[in-house]
């Protein structure tokens, strides 16, 4: 009996110590990369809420409204494997927070002035008929410049071709001098944009709901989650790691039991013995 109750003691420490919970986001150790992973932390609605701390929604001349737009960066740039994040702060410096009035006009849904170089014409860049071929065109320049992989989708860019493959080595500060003429800083000052961005984004990191706030609770008690991004989506293979802890909980709650019911058990074999 002693024996059946060390091994589930030892089962349970085995239970207990399996692997811990790990951070299910990837966050570029650098993030100065045209090519790479999103952050998880950076959603649409706080995307929004941040440009929303620096300028004026009402101001912005957009065919959708920011926050579509925001999601569309997240989208393309995720397809492509591009960091659209980033890219929507590269908008934001190429059109002033999206107030528009320089070289291209807000109907032309060019976003990161494709096409419009110094001194020339307003309206000579790219337009492009909706938002989403905009942002798709601007994803696809930025992949030129990063490296040499194949599009994800038919190219909308005008000046794909125009761009040696790879030329800015997959750095921000690497399209200083090439998208931007001179382009002193540009890069950097891109990513200063970002680094503000993010920060927010992990600061005000959405809560759970109201109705869910006990059962997240619960979740984090028991393993499940390490508790980031409650209101993110759901990914298969975070299902399943997400499946197995509860697998692996209600396996260490199974032997609780029985040990409990051990002790009980040995307790009373100990009683009659003293009885007798």
């Amino acid at each position: 009996m002693r024996k059946n109750i060390v091994s589930g003691l030892i089962a349970i420490l085995l239970l207990i110590n399996l692997g811990g919970c790990s951070n299910m986001t990837h966050i570029q150790n650098t993030n100065n990369v045209i090519a790479g992973v999103i952050p998880t932390e950076i959603t649409p609605s706080l995307m929004v809420e941040w440009f929303n701390t620096k300028a004026k929604q009402a101001d912005c001349k957009l065919s959708v409204s920011l926050l579509e737009l925001a999601q569309l960066f997240l989208e393309e740039g995720a397809a492509e494997g591009i960091r659209g994040d980033i890219a929507f702060c590269q908008s934001i410096k190429e059109t002033g927070w999206f107030r528009f009035g320089g070289q291209v006009l807000p109907e032309q849904n060019n976003f990161a002035g494709i096409g419009a170089t110094n001194n020339s014409p307003v309206g000579k860049g790219a337009w492009f008929e909706s938002a989403r071929l905009g942002v798709r065109a601007q994803i696809q320049h930025l992949k030129a410049y990063a490296n040499n992989e194949a599009l994800v989708y038919e190219c909308v860019d005008p000046r794909f071709g125009l761009v040696t493959r790879g030329a800015a080595g997959n750095k921000w500060t690497g399209l200083n001098g090439r998208w931007a003429v001179p382009g002193k800083g540009y890069g950097e000052s891109i990513l200063a944009l970002w680094e503000e961005m993010y920060n927010f984004c992990v600061e005000e990191e959405e809560a759970p709901s109201d109705w869910a706030e006990g059962s997240w609770e619960w979740a984090q008690d028991t393993g499940l989650t390490d508790g980031t991004d409650p209101q993110g989506n759901l990914t298969r293979e975070q299902a399943a790691v997400m499946l197995e802890r509860l697998y692996n909980v209600q396996r260490r709650d199974a032997i609780f039991a029985h040990l409990e019911a051990a002790k009980s058990l040995l307790s009373a074999e100990e009683s009659l013995e003293d009885f007798i």
